[in-house]
């Protein structure tokens, strides 16, 4: 009960997790880590990546990584021949790929024994030892929605060939508040997904919350103002610092709905949590030329959640919320403990 407790207060409150989270950064597959830079200086206000190149069985990686507020982001570019990367681009397109991890964290867990579906060593022949950066990804996105990753170690400073940095930006997004709060997965099923998230890495408890009328109100998508029915069916656990929202479209035209008929089960958003500058960074973002997917209030009039449509630019969905409190109207229909 007390494990309840806490998640639905994190829920709540948004609160900041303490412990030291073995959440290291992600991982985002697009089609050209140039082309893509811009959006995430336009978004995340990030201006310094470092490129690295790695080796698969059979064929290489870039890796042009990034920090954002205590973690790291990896953007994949398949360069040549065959990589799940490279088929993960193919089938879906750009996206989200990867939680990376420390490998001390998966010790003991049922998510160590998953199959290794890809290895990388870092392109470091300049180096007198060589694979002294190795990387592994378990083939978890058919149980989870997405790939868990580790690296045997963090990689030095030599094996980055090449650093970018960004011109400043005159407007830069507003993110005082902003962090890495949540990742939104679609799933055809919630509480099959979030009973496999707890079977694999211990996570839990969960608490079901369902998003319909007339909790939910001032809806729009794509620009148009709802008049249909829907709903979604949302499991929520907090995994560190990071909570996992599991997305169960239920009726009636949403994002998630089409996602799931487009591409299955997989990682839509990435949160960066309820912001005091919520309407300010609106406001930016649609200066700088990007578009709303969906809005609404959740939970009570004012209690609005934002989808910004970036997924060409950024591979996924930028969301964020007002600086709310509670869950209003909204309210739990179940737990998994």
């Amino acid at each position: 009960m007390k494990k309840i407790a806490v998640l639905i207060t994190c829920l709540l409150a948004q609160w900041s997790w303490a412990a030291e989270s073995p959440i290291l950064g992600v991982g985002v597959v697009v089609n050209d880590i140039p082309s893509a830079l811009p959006a995430y200086q336009q978004t995340l206000g990030i201006q310094q990546w470092k490129y690295m190149d790695v080796n698969v069985e059979a064929g290489a990686i870039r890796i042009a990584r990034a920090r954002f507020k205590g973690k790291h982001f990896d953007l994949l570019q398949p360069l040549y021949g065959k990589s799940k990367v490279a088929d993960f681009l193919e089938e879906r397109g750009p996206g989200i790929f990867h939680v990376q991890v420390s490998p001390e964290y998966l010790q003991g867990k049922e998510a160590n024994q998953l199959p290794v579906f890809e290895r990388a060593t870092a392109d470091n022949s300049h180096l007198k030892s060589r694979n002294a950066y190795q990387q592994k990804w378990l083939d978890s996105y058919a149980q989870l929605g997405v790939y868990l990753s580790t690296a045997k170690r963090a990689p030095a400073e030599d094996l980055f060939w090449g650093v970018v940095n960004t011109k400043a930006l005159e407007n830069a997004p507003p993110l005082d508040n902003a962090r890495l709060a949540q990742i939104g997965i679609i799933v055809a099923s919630a509480d099959n997904t979030a009973k496999a998230w707890k079977t694999l890495l211990g996570l839990g408890p969960w608490v079901f919350v369902d998003f319909k009328p007339p909790m939910t109100s001032n809806g729009q998508y794509l620009g148009a103002v709802g008049k249909a029915y829907s709903e979604v069916h949302v499991a929520y656990g907090q995994w560190f610092d990071l909570q996992i929202e599991l997305l169960q479209p239920v009726a009636g035209p949403t994002p998630h709905r089409d996602y799931l008929r487009k591409h299955g089960d997989g990682a839509h958003h990435f949160s960066l949590g309820r912001l005091p500058e919520h309407d300010q960074l609106q406001a930016h973002l649609m200066s700088a030329g990007f578009q709303l997917q969906m809005q609404s209030d959740n939970g009570g009039e004012g209690r609005t959640a934002t989808y910004i449509a970036s997924e060409q630019e950024l591979g996924w969905v930028l969301e964020f919320t007002k600086a709310f409190k509670g869950l209003g109207t909204l309210k739990i229909v179940k737990q998994l403990p």
